[in-house]
This record gives structure tokens, sequence and C-alpha cells, in this order.
């Protein structure tokens, strides 16, 4: 009978494959792991109080306020001006802490002047984030308002000044938030029917003055479709100022600002803004009667952040249940099955 021997070698060799066997049983512990997830954006059209998320300790965020009512038109050959846009606000890091209750409010657009004596737009509401106040739009002046009332408005944005029996400037802007109203024409009382009023401001310019048998147009507001997208806004804009009214020339009410203004009437009454950009209403006139101004725009509020996501690894052989995170809709799941056993050591020796 031939003895088979083990040698040094094969015992080593053995014991090493033996313990790789078993260390594959261990649990391997791994926590937890939080990776940057993409970015998320709240808008706000209504007012809120939003908590900061987990993780989250600065913000993108854009505040624009309610628009101004276009001025209206309550006497033959007068016109309104265009409402001033919304204040706008944009800051690229807005410092938060997690779990911090934030107040946000959307500003209301002003309403367009009515065919009355006191037909001047008013003035849109503010918007608020946080410590971030938008001042709403100033109102367009009225064809034939109370003393004191065809001027624009002064807000976020000036509203457009009138004309009745003589121009009217345009109103003052905030700060850092827009720009003032044109300033109405007026062409004299044998020439009345060749009125135009100017329009209203806007976040990145100042409304046109009104010029012969031409309403002023509105100034533009601001671009953020590379920031927030294009369907948010009027494609992006934010902003615009609606245009002054003439009396008598079709179609030559002025044109409102890009940013959601409402064009001015030429005999007709003013254009609405665009909801959810802060425009500035278009102005009303007529060559033989009553013609209102344009409602402005309601502001919004917009936020964007970097989220972050947990994802849970199952090491240990087992059997478990996941619980989905409150809210969560969908997940994302990698099942890796075990692999299989290596083959065995046959033992070998030297004959003798």
């Amino acid at each position: 009978m031939t003895a088979k021997r083990l040698t040094a070698t094969s015992i080593v060799v053995a014991f090493v494959m033996i313990a790789s066997f078993f260390m594959s049983f261990l649990p391997q512990i791994i926590s937890p792991q939080s990776v940057q997830a993409d970015s998320i954006q709240k808008v706000f059209t209504s007012n809120t109080i939003w908590t900061v998320p987990s993780g989250v300790t600065s913000v993108e965020v854009l505040v624009v306020a309610g628009g101004g009512g276009g001025g209206g038109n309550a006497i033959d050959n007068y016109c309104g001006g265009g409402g001033g846009a919304g204040g706008v606000i944009y800051r690229s890091v807005y410092g938060v802490t997690p779990g911090q209750k934030i107040t946000v409010t959307v500003g209301a657009g002003g309403a367009g002047g009515s065919g009355s004596d006191n037909n001047q737009g008013t003035n849109g509401g503010i918007s608020v984030f946080g410590s971030l106040t938008a001042v709403g739009g100033g109102g367009g002046g009225g064809g034939f308002a109370f003393i004191g009332r065809s001027a624009g408005a002064s807000g976020g944005s000036g509203g457009g000044g009138a004309v009745r029996l003589s121009s009217y400037s345009g109103g003052s802007s905030t700060s850092n938030q827009g720009n003032r109203g044109g300033k109405g024409y007026f062409c004299g009382i044998l020439c009345s029917w060749d009125n135009a009023a100017g329009g209203g401001g806007g976040a990145s310019a100042a409304g046109a003055d009104g010029a012969y048998r031409r309403g002023g147009n509105g100034g533009d507001g601001v671009y953020y479709g590379d920031i927030f997208g294009t369907d948010v806004g009027d494609g992006g804009w934010f902003g615009g100022g609606g245009g002054g009214g003439t009396p008598h020339y079709n179609d030559n009410g002025g044109i409102g600002g890009l940013g959601g203004g409402g064009n001015g009437g030429g005999d007709r009454s003013g254009d609405p803004a665009i909801a959810f950009t802060g425009g500035g209403g278009g102005g009303g006139a007529d060559d033989i009667g009553i013609r209102n101004g344009g409602n402005g725009g309601c502001g919004v509020v917009i936020v964007k952040y970097q989220g972050t996501e947990v994802v849970l690894v199952y090491d240990t052989p087992g059997s478990y249940t996941f619980t989905p995170p409150a809210c969560a809709t969908t997940v994302e799941y990698l099942v890796v099955g075990g692999g299989g056993g290596g083959g065995g050591i046959g033992g070998y020796g030297e004959g003798e």
C-alpha cells in the first residue's frame, strides 16, 4: 500500500482556501451612504410655510412680486398708462438651516383701472421669501383720474404716466428691483386723439415714453430660463412692464415687455399680464368711450437646491423588510446573487 504525505506547501494553501470560504459568510457592515441627488425645484404660486429639507444649507431663489394694473380711461381721447412690473429679486446663494420654517408670500396682481373718475391701476402685492421682500409693481396712471392719480404709481417698477389735459410722469422704482415708468405724450387740445400714455417699467428696462399716436412700450423683464427652465414665467422671463394706451388708432397701443407684460389698448381696453410673471397690465384708451386697464400678473417664488439621497446596502445573508420613505413613489435597486463555491483541493504526495 502506498501512503500519501501532505507537504507544508499544501497545508498552507488548504488553510488559505478554507479561511476565504468561511470569511465570505461574515457580515461586512457598510453604513448607509448619502450621495448627491439631482437639483430639486419648488415653484410657489400661493402663500405657505416651507420647511427646509434635511441636509440643505443653501438654496437658489427667485422672488417676483405682483405686477401693477394698467390705467383706465374715462373720457374721450385720454389714455391710461401701463402697469409697472413687480419687483424681482434673485439670489444665487441664500443660506438656510435644515428644519427651518420659511414664510413664503406670493403677491397678487393689481387690478386694472376701471372707467371711473378714480381709474389709476392698483399696485401689485408684495412677495416674500424669508428675509427677501419684492415690492409690488406700480399701477398705471388713469386717463381721467382724481388729481395726483394720473401719474404712474411707484413700486417695484413704476407705472406709466397717463394723459388728460397734459402729460404725466411715470412712477419711480425700488432700488435693485425694477425701473421707472414712461411719461405720457400730450399732443394738444386740437389733436388730443394723437395722445399716448407711457409704458410701465420692467425689471431690466424703463418703460418707454408715449409718442405721437403710439403708446409707450413696457420695459423688458429679466430672463432666468437658463436657471429655472422655460416652463416657468413667460418662457423663462419675469417682470415685464405693461404697454401704454393710445386713444384713436387700433393696434398702436404700447407692446408689453418681455416677462408677461400686457399690451396697451389702441382704441380698446388694455390686455392683462400673464399670470405668475409679475408683469404689468396694459393701459386702456378710446376716442369715444370708457376703457379699462388690464390686470397685473400675480407673482411667484421659485426655490432650487441640491438634494441628497440615502443608499441602503444589505450585505448580510438573511431576509429584510424595506420601508420606503414618506412621499417616495419610485426607488432604484440592484440585486446581486451569491457567487458559486470554488472547487475543493485534492491531496497529493510522494510515493515511496
